[in-house]
């Protein structure tokens, strides 16, 4: 596809590079009215990011584990919250002290993009 030629699209996928709960941030596109669940890896634990329900809005790698998005969760929260922290804390010494163990979130992403219902 060249550029300047109209494309239709089934999936947009939209990336930040900023803290995701500051202003105009994930959290802040989000939305308070958003309900988020966990997306689980193939051993049914592991949290890989989040998505609504049905699966179509999909949050990944570092703002899926940030504060003001993980409130998204509803009564879910405490206990995703400790799954993460969990989840960091069994990393190798030199990737725990990155909370919530970004060095693992390509992984992850990768992993929740192969598993993605279509």
């Amino acid at each position: 596809m060249g550029f300047g030629r109209p494309a239709t699209f089934s999936r947009i996928v939209h990336t930040i590079g900023q803290e995701a709960d500051y202003p105009g941030g994930a959290a802040a596109l989000l939305g308070s009215g958003t309900r988020l669940v966990a997306v689980l890896g193939p051993d049914g634990t592991e949290v890989n990011g989040l998505s609504d329900a049905p699966g179509t809005l999909r949050v990944l790698g570092a703002a899926s584990v940030t504060r003001g998005v993980l409130r998204l969760t509803g009564a879910d929260q405490p206990v995703l919250t400790d799954k993460i922290k969990a989840q960091a804390d069994a990393l190798p010494p030199d990737a725990r002290t990155i909370d919530p163990s970004i060095r693992y979130h390509a992984g992850r992403i990768a992993e929740s993009n192969r598993t993605l219902r279509r």
